[in-house]
This record gives C-alpha cells, sequence and structure tokens, in this order.
C-alpha cells in the first residue's frame, strides 16, 4: 500500500506539470493581471498564449475573450493602433459575430481608440454602430451618449455636448452605476467651467470627487484632480491649482498610465504658463513633449483605414495564413501530445513494475505461507506419531513389569 503513493503523487506532479504550460493557463494569468491593472504584464500573458495557440486558431468562445482583453489593456497604454488590430480580430469570430451586446462594446471601445487618436468622424461612425447593437441595454446607451458628448466637447460645440451628458448622466443614474456617474459629473463641470459658470462647476467637480474617494478609485480621482487643477488655474488660485496636478502627476506615475502622466504635464504646462514661470513651464512641456512622442511613435506605423479594411474583406492571403498557421498548431499540437504520451507511457511502465513487484511479493508470501501450513501439518502430525509411540512404550513397560512379577512370586502348594 505504501509504496503505491510515491507513485500516484508522481503522477499527479506530471498532470500538473503538463497542463501548467497550456493556452488556458497563460490566459488565466492575463486575466489576473488585467483585474490588477498590470496592463503590460497582462498582454506580456496573453502574447504567451498564443505561442500555444496562435491567434487564427482561437474560436472557442470562451477562449475568445482574450482579444477583447488584450485590446483593453494596449488601450490602457496608449497602444490605440493595437488595441484597434485586437478589436477587429474580435469582431471576426463566428461568436461574437452573433451577440449584438459584445458587439455593441467593442465598437463603443473602437470609438474611444479612434477618438484618442484625434480621428473623430470614425470614432462618431463606431459610436452609432454601438448604439444601433446596444438594444435594451441601459448602461451601454449610456456610456456611448459621454463619448459622444466628449466628441462635441473637443470641437466647442457645447450646447450638443451638455445635451449628451444629462442623457448619459440618467442613464447611469436609472441603473445605479457609480463609475459613470462620477465620469458625466466631471465632465460636466468641465463644460459649466467652459462656460464659465464657476460655482455650478465646482459643485459638479466636488461631487464627482467625494464619490470617487468613497469608493476609493484612485483611476478616477486622477482624471478629476487634473481637470480641478485646470479649474483652478482658472480661477487663478496657482496654489491650489498646482497641489492637485502634482498629486495627479505622482499617482499617474504610479499607476504607470501614459495618458494620464501627459494630461498631468499638460494642465502643469498650462498653470506656469498662466502664472507666468516659464521655466517650469518649459521643463514641463518637454515632458509633455516626451509622452506624446512616444505614444505618437506607438501609433504611426499603420494607415488605420488601411487597418480596417484589412479586417473588414476576408482575402485569399489570409485565408493561406490560417491555413499554415493551423499546420503549425496541429505540428505543435502533434509534438505536445507525443511528448504527454510518452510521459503518461513512463507512468504506465512505472505502475506495472509496481504491480509486477507487488504482485510477486504477494506470491511469494502465499507459497511461504502454504510452506509453513505443510510443515505445521507435519509437525502436528509427527507430535501425534510421538505421543502413539509413547503410549504403546508405556503400555510395554506395564506388561515387561507385570510379567516380571509373575517370575518372581512364591508358589504355595
Amino acid at each position: 500500500m505504501f509504496k503505491r503513493q510515491p507513485i500516484i503523487l508522481f503522477f499527479i506532479f506530471l498532470i500538473q506539470f503538463s497542463f501548467s504550460q497550456d493556452f488556458n493557463y497563460f490566459l488565466a494569468k492575463g486575466d489576473s493581471s488585467l483585474a490588477e491593472l498590470k496592463y503590460s504584464e497582462a498582454i506580456a500573458n496573453y502574447k504567451k498564449a498564443f505561442t500555444i495557440k496562435p491567434e487564427r486558431i482561437v474560436r472557442d468562445c470562451d477562449e475568445v475573450k482574450i482579444f477583447s482583453n488584450i485590446a483593453r489593456a494596449y488601450s490602457e497604454i496608449s497602444e490605440y493602433q493595437s488595441s484597434i488590430e485586437y478589436l477587429f480580430q474580435y469582431l471576426e469570430k463566428d461568436c461574437i459575430k452573433k451577440d449584438s451586446s459584445e458587439k455593441s462594446k467593442s465598437y463603443n471601445q473602437l470609438g474611444i481608440n479612434y477618438n484618442y487618436l484625434s480621428q473623430n468622424e470614425q470614432a462618431l461612425k463606431f459610436y452609432k454602430k454601438a448604439i444601433e447593437m446596444a438594444g435594451s441595454d441601459t448602461g451601454r446607451m449610456a456610456s456611448v451618449y459621454n463619448n459622444i458628448a466628449n466628441i462635441y466637447q473637443q470641437n466647442k460645440e457645447l450646447d450638443k455636448a451638455i445635451e449628451y451628458y444629462q442623457n448619459s448622466l440618467k442613464y447611469f443614474k436609472a441603473i445605479d452605476y457609480y463609475y459613470g456617474e462620477v465620469a458625466v459629473t466631471m465632465n460636466i463641470a468641465i463644460i459649466e467651467a467652459m462656460q464659465n459658470k464657476v460655482e455650478i462647476a465646482l459643485s459638479y467637480y466636488e461631487q464627482s470627487k467625494r464619490m470617487a474617494e468613497e469608493h476609493g478609485d484612485t483611476l478616477q480621482l486622477i482624471a478629476i484632480y487634473i481637470n480641478m487643477g485646470e479649474y483652478y488655474t482658472q480661477v487663478t488660485d496657482y496654489k491650489k491649482a498646482e497641489e492637485y496636478l502634482n498629486w495627479a502627476l505622482k499617482q499617474s506615475m504610479l499607476k504607470k498610465s501614459r495618458s494620464l502622466i501627459m494630461e498631468s504635464y499638460k494642465s502643469l504646462v498650462k498653470l506656469y504658463e498662466a502664472n507666468k514661470d516659464y521655466s517650469k513651464a518649459f521643463v514641463n512641456l518637454k515632458k509633455y513633449n516626451e509622452y506624446t512622442d512616444s505614444i505618437f511613435m506607438l501609433n504611426s506605423s499603420r494607415d488605420y483605414a488601411e487597418l480596417e479594411a484589412k479586417y473588414s474583406l476576408r482575402e485569399k492571403d489570409q485565408q493561406n495564413q490560417t491555413l499554415q498557421k493551423e499546420q503549425e498548431y496541429t505540428e505543435l499540437k502533434f509534438k505536445s501530445q507525443r511528448k504527454y504520451i510518452w510521459m503518461l507511457l513512463g507512468i504506465v511502465v512505472l505502475a506495472l513494475l509496481s504491480m509486477g513487484l507487488f504482485y510477486l511479493q504477494r506470491i511469494k508470501l502465499i507459497k511461504t505461507k502454504k510452506a509453513l501450513e505443510i510443515q505445521h501439518k507435519e509437525i502436528t502430525k509427527s507430535q501425534k506419531q510421538l505421543k502413539d509411540l509413547n503410549h504403546q512404550y508405556e503400555k510395554l513397560i506395564e506388561k515387561y513389569e507385570g510379567d516380571n512379577k509373575l517370575s518372581n512370586r512364591a508358589e504355595i502348594f
């Protein structure tokens, strides 16, 4: 019994080792990193998953989410080109083509990426598609309305912007979604400040700040502090503006958010220019340009219209690539299976050897037991024979003594 335990433990170890390297293992690691906001780490794990199962081979609906998640991670580190590419791949998957909710979500994310790339017409096109696919999804409608309002704000169409923001806030309140309420409330504050309604703007800022603090939402607070820094610059309270913006910059660096770091530097430039502290303005402008240049380099190597066309139209060379990758995956899978087969064969051989040893020991034990039983029987038989001989001997002695007494007695006539 005790000799079989090491083999069982060895078998368990090999099984765990075999499956620790599979696609779903790295997918789960990527999801965990994404949940912890470790975006670069998440991307690295997702890429490892793709080395085991190439992108074109991933079709299972439970696994397809990797494209959406990696797109989100790339967007968070300001690599919008890569994010767009993975979103198009995600939308191509069969199980997503039938899912209106996921399509709406992806179109909304595409709009966000295009907006960051200052391609507002493309952004609006995808936002409209997101609305068409949203159906009765109030939360999705609220998000898209907010994002459309952002574009109108950038275009200085403030009346349209405030209208969309108010509709967005109404939808978010209907579903009691805190994150959306905070973001939209902050955006309304920005519009009010742009219209020089400073008291109304400050009340909206304080409201959004309070909600974010109650939920311990650092990322939301960074965005709020950046905008409040700009607000205090606008009302010439430069000391308070500097406090808010320095806190936002520090937290942005801790979170490793390129976009928030860039926005923090941009707002600091505005502050020091307004305060006529041109040396500090120059230092922050230099930092801002470094970040904008790095983001530009990450996103300028491809024409986005061509990228969209690539994933909208399936060409034959892509089909050939798919077949090639399927072949590579099949070969990789065959090698992996062969490795597992050899390991399992080794386990089987060890198990058979163990069973053989156990069987031989059992046979030996049975033979020994039978030999002992035979020996016991022989001893019992010998003891009985000895007892019989002793009994016969006693009788002979008695007879002998009796005859001897008869021969020695006196006869009286």
